[in-house]
C-alpha cells in the first residue's frame, strides 16, 4: 500500500513521512492505515537496490582455496521512504548456502572445491527486506604453495681390495658396498688387461714381471631427488610433473615424493594438486640435478715374478729355394725366441751371442738362397722378460730343399715341307732328358713317341696339308718325374702343283683372216696346288721346226671369246693373223701353232708349265 498526499492539484506518493513532537520535527518510522478492516503498513517502502554487492579477495589468491572474500552490501535506495535499517549476509556454494556463512568475510574450505563461491545481501528496513546476489564467477581449486627437490642420491664408500700373485698371473676379489649399483675398475703397473667379473666382485689376469696393481670404486646410479611441498587443502591426490611432461599421479594425499632420475641431467618438476575431477594450481622448484655418486678408488697390488722359461717339445718347419718357414709350441713362461739355421745336424751355441731372429710370435720364415737336396736345421732357444735363454741344443727341427721340376720347353717348328718338318727347344733347368711326342691331334703321340737329350728332332715321312700336334716334355732324374708341357703344331705343305696334259688346239680360217685358239682348259688335266694363270704359244712356218714367226701368252681370265666357236665349242684363247688384230704377219704361206699351259704353285709361287700341245 502506497501513502499518497493531496496537493491541492493532484495526489502524490509520499516520500517521506515526519510528525512534530512539540519542539522538533522527526522522521516517521512506520505509519499505519486503516482500509476499512484492518490495519496495514503503508510506510516506508521495501528497500531498493541500485547495484548488487561486490566480491573482492581480502586475503589469499582468487580461485584458490583458503583465500578470504570480502563482501560489500552494494548501493541501495537512501531516501527514507527506502532506506534499509540493517543487512544480513548468507555466502553460498554453487548457489546453495554455507551453513553459519553468514560473515560479511567467508574463507573457503576444501568442501569449496570445483564450486563456485557467491554471497546473498539481504536489507532490511521497517516495511520489510530486499534481497541481492553477486558471484565470484571463478571454481576453486586447492594450490600448492611451495616445492622443494633436493638430491638426495645416497653415497658410496670406496671396497676394499684382495690381491693375489701366482708367478706372471694374479687374481682377487673385492667387498661389496652399500648402495653401490655397480663398480668401475682398472689396473696399473705390469697387470695387463685383467679379466673381471662385475656381478661376482673378481677379477684375474697375467701380466709381466714388475709391481701390478688393480684397483676398484663403488658407484650408485641409484639417483634420487626427493620432494616435497606444503598440503594443498582440498586435494585428494597430486600431479608430478618432470620437465614439463606429466610424469605421474600419486593417488594419495602424501605431499612427498621420491623420482628416480635415468641420468646427470638438471630436470624441473612442478606438482600440481588435483581433486577429483581438476587439477588445481601447482608449484614449480628450479633446476634440480642427481647425479650418480662415486666412492675413491680401493687398491689391491703386488709383485708378479717371471720364472724360467722352458724349451719347445714340438716344432715344424718346411722349405723352399727362397724360404724357410719354422713353427713350435709347447714352451712355457716363454715371451720371446731365438731361432738359429745352418746346414748342420749337430750344431752347439750360445742363444745369448749366436741368433737369426727374435720374436715374440710362435713362428718365423727365413728367406734366402736355399740348395736344392740340401737339409737345413733351426735351433730354437725360448726366454722369459728375464732373460734367461733354454738351449739351443734341447729342440730342433729340420726340412730338405726339394728339387724343382723340370723346366716347360717352348718348341717351335721350321723347315715344313709337304712330309716333313724339323722341331727345336731350347733347354731347361733340372732337366736330364726330353720326351718328344708327335701325333695328328693335340697331346697325341700316334706319330712319333721318343725321348731325347738333344734340344731338337726331325719329323719326317708325313702326308701332305696335315696338321702334326708337338709336345715336349722335361724329366728330371731328382725331381723323379717329368715335369709341363711345351706344345706348339706345323701343318705340312699341299702337294705342288703340276700340269700333266697338253691342251687341245683347234684352228679355223676364213678368207684372209686366220684363228686359232683352245676350247675350255678347265678340263685339261693337271693336279697340285696349282693356280692356272694363262696360255704361252707360238707360231712357226713349219711344224716342229722352221722359223718363229711370232709367240707371245694369253692371259687366262681377259682372253675368253664367247662369240666366237669352233666345233661347237667356245673359243678360250685366240691367235689372230689378219689386217684387223694381227698377232702374226698375214702370210699365204703355211703357219704352225703350238700352245702350252701354265700357272703358279701355290705353296711356291714358282710357275709351273705343262706340256705342248701339238702342231697345228
Amino acid at each position: 500500500m502506497t501513502l499518497k498526499i493531496y496537493d491541492g492539484t493532484d495526489w502524490k506518493t509520499q516520500r517521506s513521512l515526519k510528525f512534530y513532537n512539540g519542539s522538533a520535527w522527526s522522521t516517521a518510522k512506520q505509519a499505519w492505515i486503516f482500509n476499512g478492516s484492518s490495519w496495514a503498513i503503508t510506510y516506508p517502502e521495501f528497500p531498493s537496490s541500485s547495484a548488487n554487492p561486490s566480491i573482492t579477495v581480502s586475503s589469499g589468491t582468487n580461485g584458490r582455496i583458503g583465500c578470504t572474500y570480502s563482501t560489500t552490501v552494494g548501493s541501495w535506495n537512501a531516501d527514507d521512504a527506502y532506506a534499509p535499517t540493517s543487512y544480513t549476509y548468507q555466502w553460498t556454494r554453487s548457489g546453495v548456502d554455507i551453513s553459519g556463512a553468514t560473515a560479511s568475510t567467508y574463507t573457503t574450505t576444501a568442501s569449496d572445491a570445483d564450486k563456485t563461491i557467491g554471497v546473498k545481501v539481504k536489507a532490511i528496513n521497517q516495511r520489510g527486506e530486499t534481497t541481492t546476489s553477486a558471484t565470484t564467477g571463478i571454481t576453486m581449486l586447492p594450490f600448492v604453495s611451495s616445492l622443494s627437490a633436493t638430491n638426495t642420491t645416497q653415497s658410496v664408500s670406496a671396497p676394499t681390495v684382495t690381491f693375489n700373485v701366482s708367478n706372471l698371473t694374479y687374481s682377487g676379489s673385492w667387498t661389496a658396498v652399500s648402495n653401490a649399483t655397480t663398480y668401475e675398475t682398472t689396473y696399473g703397473g705390469t697387470a695387463g688387461a685383467p679379466s673381471v667379473n662385475i656381478g661376482a666382485r673378481t677379477f684375474s689376469g697375467s701380466g709381466t714381471a714388475g709391481s701390478a696393481s688393480f684397483s676398484v670404486r663403488a658407484v650408485n646410479t641409484n639417483r634420487i631427488v626427493s620432494l616435497s611441498w606444503t598440503a594443498a587443502v582440498g586435494a585428494v591426490s597430486y600431479d608430478i610433473y618432470v620437465n614439463g611432461s606429466l610424469y605421474t599421479n600419486t593417488g594419495n594425499t602424501l605431499t612427498s615424493f621420491t623420482y628416480n632420475p635415468p641420468d646427470d641431467n638438471s630436470r624441473t618438476y612442478i606438482v600440481y594438486p588435483r581433486t577429483s575431477t581438476t587439477q588445481g594450481y601447482g608449484s614449480n622448484q628450479p633446476s634440480v640435478a642427481a647425479a650418480a655418486t662415486y666412492s675413491t678408488y680401493g687398491t689391491g697390488s703386488g709383485t708378479l715374478v717371471q720364472p724360467n722359461a722352458t724349451s719347445p717339445t714340438s716344432a715344424s718347419s718346411s722349405i723352399s729355394q727362397t724360404s724357410f718357414f719354422v713353427s713350435w709350441s709347447g714352451a712355457t713362461n716363454a715371451t720371446k725366441y731365438r731361432i738359429y739355421w745352418v746346414s748342420q745336424s749337430n750344431w752347439t751355441g750360445d742363444p745369448t751371442v749366436s741368433y737369426d731372429a727374435e720374436t715374440t710370435n710362435t713362428s718365423v720364415t727365413f728367406t734366402s738362397n736355399f740348395n736344392p737336396g740340401t737339409t737345413y736345421y733351426a735351433y730354437i732357444s725360448a726366454s722369459g722378460d728375464n732373460n734367461v735363454w733354454t738351449p739351443y741344443g734341447a729342440y730342433k727341427t729340420s726340412a730338405t730343399v726339394a728339387y724343382p721340376a723340370p723346366g716347360t720347353p717352348s718348341p717351335s717348328t721350321s723347315s715344313v715341307t709337304s712330309t716333313s718338318f724339323n722341331i727345336s727347344w731350347s733347354a731347361t733347368t733340372y732337366t736330364d732328358s726330353y720326351r718328344v711326342w708327335v701325333g695328328t691331334s693335340s697331346g697325341g703321340n700316334n706319330i712319333v713317341n721318343t725321348s731325347t737329350t738333344s734340344t731338337s728332332y726331325s719329323v719326317t715321312g708325313l702326308s701332305n696339308s696335315t696338321t702334326y700336334y708337338v709336345t715336349i716334355t722335361g724329366y728330371g732324374s731328382n725331381y723323379g718325374g717329368y715335369g709341363s708341357d711345351g706344345t706348339t703344331s706345323a701343318t705340312t705343305l699341299a702337294q705342288p702343283g703340276f700340269i700333266n696334259s697338253a691342251p687341245t688346239v683347234q684352228f679355223e680360217r676364213t678368207a684372209s683372216v686366220i684363228k686359232w685358239g683352245i676350247d675350255n682348259p678347265s678340263s685339261t688335266s693337271y693336279g697340285g696346288s696349282l693356280n692356272l694363270v694363262g696360255v704361252y704359244w707360238e707360231v712357226r712356218t713349219a711344224a716342229g721346226g722352221g722359223t718363229l714367226v711370232g709367240n707371245g701368252t694369253k692371259n687366262f681370265t681377259t682372253s675368253y671369246n664367247t662369240a666366237t666357236t669352233v666345233n661347237g665349242y667356245y673359243w678360250h684363247y685366240l691367235v689372230r693373223s689378219n689386217g684387223t688384230v694381227p698377232d702374226v704377219p698375214y702370210s699365204a704361206s703355211s703357219r704352225y701353232l703350238r700352245c702350252q699351259l701354265y700357272g703358279t704353285d701355290s705353296n711356291t709361287g714358282a710357275t709351273v708349265n705343262g706340256p705342248f700341245s701339238s702342231w697345228l
